[in-house]
């Protein structure tokens, strides 16, 4: 018998291989057969600038594996392409220099500054380190505290990102968008896809990035930039069309052609490392907007809710251009897309719907923790066989490691005979239900694995959830779970026999729901964010809302994640019983046990 080939994938986040989001991904025969981010270990929300070492450490104990198993380990960055970076940076210096000069005719003075600016940002040693891949090698090798000989492959950041999504994605021919704020350079970039085989058609680099302009509008909104983004998507719907103001905006970004154009504003207010001066881009904003940023204390108003309109209509004009552009000269109309920008659910709604796209395909894990995957997928020689249906990719815990913990814990629990019909009779009763059950999800959207459960048709409960249990602003929207044979009937242009296992697309509420299930509609706009849940894919928890519906007539439940604010998705049941412990939800089910509250 042959033996198994085995792949790790690494988000690595150290030493400028990437910064955020560390994660891995175990790989057999071409099967994820276990992922999970660093930040679900330790503990520490994005976990910046931290390698996986925990992450890899645990898969590895998980899926019985010791380094004499590994066949290889795939990195999502090129270390070669940051030579083009380097380049980047020293022209970025230039042009600053140029600008802000006292005295351009001084020639000799310029240049000495020029020069004493790249001396003392330590930019060509910074980047000399990076020139033999064998360095980057060792390092990654000494951060994994290895010393056999194990095959290390680099892939340039937005191929790993589109491979992420492609080589799941069920398609033969795509084409590819991958946008994001910046890889090594590139900032966008559209792909040819034929059997396996990817060609970049288009890119484009920094300083024209449409992450860093959403990045920094969310700023301006009085949100934490690469983090609140969904905030200001959100906040978006409650704003309208405001004609002079988008006018103003076209100062700032101009999305009239098919290939957008932020470049300008970036470059003005460009930072050192290929980053953007937040301080300042803020400060131009203020200018051609008119309108002071708002803190994040301030009371929200409508010309801040006019300028969330504004920014989330632009991203989704130029989306919906790319995806036509590349569509136009591929001639293919299956797209599939990954970067961060693609976390935007309500702009996944818009490009489906206005596109020409006839298949849509978003890599749920979009964001640079599924670069661990695509990375993985590409060093591995065998293919992914199907579009996968489900990202439970964490670890599970079985009855006896969950009792132990009860036990030690003290808590007052109850053993189930059918866990799944107790907490639907609960949920049904209007109590918020915390459900751990089976393997982890990968990524930020909680999808039956770790999830906070109520009640959608009581109106009161989101506000219920955000005040007391998740400390969120109160206008933002929860998403629902909903049984996959009800989705057509439930969401507008939500073609039967389709499944959206991920929460990464919004859909319109059909009219005659819109008053069945309040607690999970965006208020504003009447969407909602589905995750259609399937027997075959999660069969417990579709048995749960199966008996939900069978006690209440309503195929749905509201889903949230398993956490608290700034806090990152339970992984344990230690963790699970902590959380119960401090937030005021009404019980646990985990395994087949339950604690309520008195």
């Amino acid at each position: 018998m042959s033996k198994s080939e085995i792949v790790i994938g690494i988000n690595p986040c150290t030493y400028g291989l990437n910064y955020h989001d560390p994660s891995i991904a175990i790989i057999k025969d071409g099967n994820i057969i276990f992922s999970i981010e660093e930040e679900r270990i330790n503990g520490i929300k994005g976990s910046k600038g931290i390698f996986p070492a925990e992450s890899i450490k645990y898969g590895m104990e998980y899926c019985k594996l010791t380094w004499d198993d590994i066949d290889g380990i795939a990195i999502g960055y090129d270390p070669l392409l940051w030579q083009d970076r380097l380049q980047l940076e020293m022209n970025a210096i230039l042009d600053r220099r140029k600008n802000s000069e006292p005295d351009k005719n001084d020639c000799r003075h310029s240049a000495r500054e020029i020069m004493d600016k790249i001396i003392s940002s330590n930019l060509v040693n910074r980047y000399s380190f990076f020139k033999d891949v064998n360095n980057v090698k060792k390092l990654v090798k000494d951060k994994l505290e290895i010393d056999r000989d194990i095959p290390i492959s680099f892939y340039e950041h937005h191929l790993a990102h589109i491979a992420s999504s492609y080589e799941v994605s069920g398609f033969q021919d795509a084409v590819g968008i991958v946008v994001d704020g910046i890889g090594e350079t590139a900032t966008t970039t559209i792909w040819k896809i034929q059997n396996h085989k990817y060609e970049k058609l288009l890119q484009l680099d920094y300083p024209n990035s449409l992450g860093y302009y959403y990045a920094v509008m969310t700023k301006y909104l009085g949100f934490t930039p690469w983090c609140h983004e969904g905030k200001t998507m959100a906040l978006a719907a409650y704003g309208q069309e405001e004609i002079s103001l988008q006018e103003k905006m076209h100062q700032i970004i101009d999305v009239s052609k098919d290939i957008y154009d932020v470049a300008s504003f970036i470059e003005e207010n460009a930072a050192e490392f290929l980053m953007i001066d937040e301080a300042k881009a803020i400060k131009s904003l203020e200018e051609i907007l008119g309108v002071p940023a708002r803190k994040s204390e301030d009371d929200l108003t409508d010309i801040h809710q006019n300028i969330a309109w504004s920014v989330q209509n632009t991203l989704e004009k130029a989306v919906v251009n790319l995806v036509n552009y590349g569509i136009k000269m591929t001639g293919i109309k299956n797209v599939c897309v990954a970067g961060g920008i693609f976390m935007n659910c309500k702009m996944n709604m818009i490009v489906r719907e206005n596109s020409l796209a006839e298949h849509y395909f978003v890599q749920p894990l979009a964001g640079d923790l599924g670069l661990c995957i695509g990375s993985g997928l590409l060093m591995s020689t065998h293919m992914f066989a199907n579009e996968y249906k489900n990202i439970y990719f964490g670890p599970d815990f079985s009855n006896e490691e969950i009792l132990e913990v009860l036990e030690r814990r003290g808590a007052k629990f109850e053993k189930c005979e059918d866990i799944s019909y107790r907490v639907a009779e609960l949920v049904a009763k209007g109590k918020i239900v915390c459900w751990f059950e089976g393997r982890m999800e990968m990524g930020a959207r909680a999808l039956g694995g770790r999830s906070i459960l109520a009640d959608p048709t009581r109106s009161y409960m989101s506000d219920k959830i955000n005040m007391i249990v998740k400390h969120r602003e109160v206008w933002r929207p929860f998403a629902c779970s909903v049984l996959e044979e009800f989705c057509d009937s439930i969401f507008e242009n939500y073609e039967a026999g389709n499944s959206y296992p991920f929460m990464i697309e919004a859909f319109k509420v059909k009219e005659e729901w819109i008053g069945r299930i309040p607690a999970v509609i965006h208020r504003a706009d009447n969407t909602s964010r589905p995750q259609s849940v399937s027997k075959g894919q999660n069969p417990l928890y579709h048995r749960m809302i199966s008996y939900f519906y069978e006690l209440t007539g309503c195929p749905l439940v509201l889903n949230t994640s398993f956490n608290d604010k700034g806090q990152p998705i339970i992984m344990s049941p230690d963790m699970a019983v902590d959380f119960f412990d401090k937030i005021q939800v009404d019980a646990l089910a985990v395994g087949d046990f339950i604690i309520e509250r008195d």
